[in-house]
């Protein structure tokens, strides 16, 4: 009886799907100190567009609809499918914008050795931490507005040299801050019953 009554609540919830996940970083803003070498020597400074690019946040939208099924919310989107956020008409559009960085990222190397100030390849081998801020918004598909806006920071850390290790951050530090978005009071409220909150009650 109780499996059909959660059956009924979940099936009555709105659906919600995934929109854009844009970057807002100045390329000539400081993220915060690299280092390269089998010792993590101090090899200038971290990026956009250089270190951390817009091919590391690919995969942003299934990141998302992933941890927006991961909080037992009522998803359109399939991660694992070829078209994630697009399975059917969602009520509601989770979209973000990250809008600052800071990491500290050694890319260790046994060959060749980095040269101060190159750019990174996305599938260079790296270790230490990423913290990523992100303003999500959530957008009311039946009145085409934004309902809902907040900021929220998610950390990632690599303690090993990781292949692919700048975009694993990225992947990691971006999940953890839409889950404490997801997380949030008024966020569930809104994604679970439709109950908009009041605009004064948006956090920025």
């Amino acid at each position: 009886m109780l499996g059909l009554l959660l059956g009924l609540a979940i099936a009555g919830a709105p659906t919600v799907g995934v929109g854009r996940i844009d970057v807002a970083l100045d390329p000539k803003a400081r993220l915060g100190p690299r280092s390269a070498g089998l010792l993590c020597a101090p090899n200038g400074d971290i990026h956009w567009r250089r270190d951390l690019t817009e091919a590391d946040f690919d995969s942003a939208p299934a990141i998302v609809a992933k941890e927006i099924g991961a909080a037992g919310l009522r998803t359109t989107s399939d991660p694992a499918g070829l078209f994630p956020g697009q399975i059917a008409p969602a009520d509601y559009l989770i979209g973000g914008r990250v809008t600052a960085a800071q990491g500290d990222i050694c890319i260790p190397s046994r060959g060749a050795p980095i040269l101060f100030g190159s750019r990174v390849t996305a599938e260079s081998g790296a270790k230490g931490s990423l913290i990523l801020q992100v303003e999500w918004q959530v957008y009311a598909v039946q009145t085409r507005t934004v309902v809902l806006t907040m900021v929220t920071g998610g950390q990632a850390i690599l303690a090993k040299k990781t292949p692919a290790g700048i975009r694993r951050l990225t992947h990691e530090a971006l999940a953890e801050s839409v889950a404490y978005f997801l997380a949030k009071p008024e966020v569930q409220q809104l994604l679970t019953m439709g109950a908009v909150p009041n605009p004064s009650e948006n956090h920025r």
